[in-house]
């Protein structure tokens, strides 16, 4: 098992350099955006599950240990569109992909929209009930080559002129939620919304993730998983997907505090949030099958992002510490001298 964290684009992986044509399931890929319910507070277990039911007899899932966990029914959005190229190579894809909507804690919410590519039996266009049979497959009138779609999906700006978009879904689905009469739009912490784009692509040796930081808000994963486990794949991606944005946020924090600049009772203001918002819903792997655990483990390892964000926690905590002490001390009597009053 291997994994890589890079800073930079890791372009024309070689594993991926090979076109593939066959009538299976080719690679899946997904955008997710996390971030923070307009609301003033975490939102119960219920009131949550009530936020993401689309409508009666469509009920969402709901987890409640270890940490609260609600995921919308999958909804799915018919498409007719190029695929992404890194070299202009014109590959139609007609197809649905499917977009839900998550929420940890009652306060972190994820929208996610995916899709998984096999090649057409026909390179013709089929009725439409033949893609809406297979919901969340796009299917290709040609072979697709990995490497030059992910180095393409990957790389920014966002997909335009009729080329697959998986961004679009999800910040429609977003815009749904965010617009709920059950939220109170009271918020005083707006956390910036973070975009993970990742392609799995079945691999029958050793699984492998390389984690990217491609800006400020986008990241990428280029995961390889054994067959078996590809309809799962979308799994680890969303909790890399929440705990990157966690550690993100919290990193916001801490250099908008001013850390040794500031007055420390300001400072503290300012980490306030890191307590109220971000601290408890540090859980990676929680829900991962064992395969997807170990991988996540190793990324962790890797990438540095639970030791980051450890590091990252007692910062904040030292700060809280330290402004309790000196206001203990600003509070603590002063001795009085021999011969005063």
């Amino acid at each position: 098992m291997s994994v890589t964290s890079q800073p930079k684009p890791a372009l024309g992986t070689p594993a991926l350099s090979v076109s593939v044509d066959v009538a299976g399931p080719v690679l899946a890929l997904g955008e997710i955006r996390t971030g923070l319910l307009p609301h003033s507070g975490p939102l119960p277990s219920d009131a949550t599950a009530d936020l993401l039911t689309p409508g009666p007899g469509r009920p969402p899932r709901r987890w409640e240990r270890p940490v609260a966990h609600v995921a919308a029914p999958h909804s799915f959005t018919g498409v007719d569109c190029w695929m992404p190229s890194a070299v202009g190579r014109r590959l139609r894809g007609v197809g649905t992909v499917s977009t839900e909507v998550r929420v940890t804690g009652g306060q972190v919410v994820q929208a996610h929209t995916r899709t998984g590519l096999r090649v057409a039996g026909q390179k013709r266009r089929l009725p439409w009930s033949h893609y809406l049979a297979q919901p969340g497959t796009v299917e290709t009138w040609g072979p697709v080559r990995a490497a030059e779609l992910a180095e393409a999906f990957f790389a920014e700006p966002a997909a335009s002129g009729g080329v697959l978009d998986l961004g679009g879904p999800s910040v429609h689905r977003l815009n749904q939620i965010r617009g709920s009469a059950r939220l109170d739009r009271l918020q005083t912490y707006r956390p910036e919304q973070t975009r993970l784009r990742w392609v799995a692509v079945p691999e029958t040796g050793t699984p492998s993730v390389v984690f990217t930081l491609r800006s400020r808000a986008v990241h990428t994963l280029l995961v390889r998983v054994p067959p078996e486990v590809m309809p799962q794949a979308d799994e680890l991606c969303l909790d890399i997907a929440l705990h990157d944005w966690l550690l993100s946020s919290l990193l916001g924090l801490i250099e908008r505090a001013g850390i040794g600049r500031a007055d420390r009772s300001a400072v503290v203001a300012t980490l306030a949030p890191a307590v109220d918002h971000l601290i408890h819903a540090w859980l990676p792997g929680a829900r991962l099958g064992p395969v997807l655990a170990e991988l996540r483990a190793e990324a962790d390892r890797v990438s540095g992002l639970s030791a980051q964000w450890a590091s990252a926690v007692s910062r904040v905590r030292d700060q809280i510490a330290l402004a309790a002490v000196e206001q203990a001390v600003r509070q603590r009597p002063r001795p009085s001298r021999v011969g005063e009053p």
